[in-house]
């Protein structure tokens, strides 16, 4: 509120900048309302749903060896000499 006063009493801010700026800041609210509402309606949908329950079984499910992944960047930790 005082930096709205200050730039009326310097007469840098009218009436037409003031809604013009009005308008930019609700455009930039909704925006993010908007974000937020999307994101809860994933949510929702991703819960509702047993996608992420069937990922998490198949990756369970995959015939690999539990150590099979340090096959492949522990020879690039050697490389980039983080391992001795």
């Amino acid at each position: 509120m005082p930096v709205l006063l200050l730039a009326v009493a310097k007469r840098d801010m009218t009436f037409k900048t003031y809604i013009k700026s009005v308008k930019e800041s609700l455009r930039t609210a909704i925006m993010l309302l908007m974000l937020i509402a999307g994101s809860t309606v994933l949510g929702h949908f991703i819960a509702v749903t047993t996608h992420p329950q069937a990922a998490a079984d198949w990756i369970v499910a995959l015939p690999l060896n539990r150590y099979s992944h340090y096959d492949s960047y522990l020879p690039r930790f050697r490389d980039w000499g983080l391992l001795h």
